[in-house]
């Protein structure tokens, strides 16, 4: 059960206390290896959420934690581990401050494709269709060729079967604002009002579900993103008037 009292810094810094001492203690270091890589995610999820400290640090802390997990999985021969631990590395490398943003970008991919790879949709739904919305945000951001374009798009449709406005909404709405944002870039380049009117589509759809009490910093960018739709929409009218 989560903990319900106390600040949720003090809590997860509890959390990190208490994991960090498990897992140098040296009692428990014949500990079955996919015990310990649990642990080692646990760790490491707990430091992406982190508050205190440097977010840079923070985040490569949990991308090390990820990475011994995985050898950890792999040690126990556990495709289901290794799945777990290649999503949270993919997390961790799309957050990451150190290195190189292509290369964290194209690592983060190929940790995606290789949960992909090992989740099967029917035994592990959710981790399946979370990878699904990684690999498109990733391709999205990546943005090289049409292609990445409509993988992204394919992604997305594959994920919300699973994540679905009923049943997952706060990831149902982030799927709906990936393909808005998708569906915006494209618009930008093409003005074609099939892609200006999926992006108002999708932006109202997301937005019913992140409202600003509840998700300011998305609702904020969701009506940003109306704003340059609605430009766009003013800028085709008037190209069209023009001709």
């Amino acid at each position: 059960m989560a903990r319900v009292l106390g600040s949720q810094r003090d809590n997860i810094e509890t959390t990190l206390k208490l994991l960090r001492r498990a897992l140098d203690d040296k009692d428990l270091s014949s500990l079955d290896p996919i015990d310990r890589g649990d642990l080692l995610v646990v760790y490491g999820n707990a430091m992406m959420t982190r508050v205190v400290g440097e977010d840079a640090d923070n985040v490569e802390a949990a991308f090390k934690a990820f990475l011994e997990a995985r050898g950890l999985y792999a040690e126990a021969a556990s495709p289901n581990g290794v799945a777990y631990a290649e999503y949270a590395l993919a997390q961790a490398l799309r957050a990451r401050y150190y290195g190189d943003p292509n290369q964290n970008r194209k690592r983060a991919l190929a940790h995606t494709e290789e949960c992909l790879r090992l989740s099967d949709k029917i035994l592990w739904p959710d981790r399946w269709a979370r990878a699904q919305l990684n690999r498109a945000a990733i391709l999205a951001e990546r943005g090289n060729v049409s292609a990445d374009t409509e993988l992204a798009l394919q992604s997305l449709s594959d994920a919300q079967t699973v994540l679905t406005r009923s049943s997952s909404p706060y990831e149902w709405a982030v799927a709906e604002s990936y393909l808005a944002n998708i569906y915006l870039t494209r618009a930008h380049a093409t003005r074609h009002p099939e892609d200006i009117d999926a992006a108002t589509r999708h932006l109202y759809a997301a937005l019913e579900i992140f409202s600003r009490d509840g998700d300011r910093s998305r609702w904020s960018d969701l009506h940003f993103n109306l704003g340059r739709v609605h430009s766009l929409r003013f800028l085709q009218g008037a190209e069209d008037g023009a001709m």
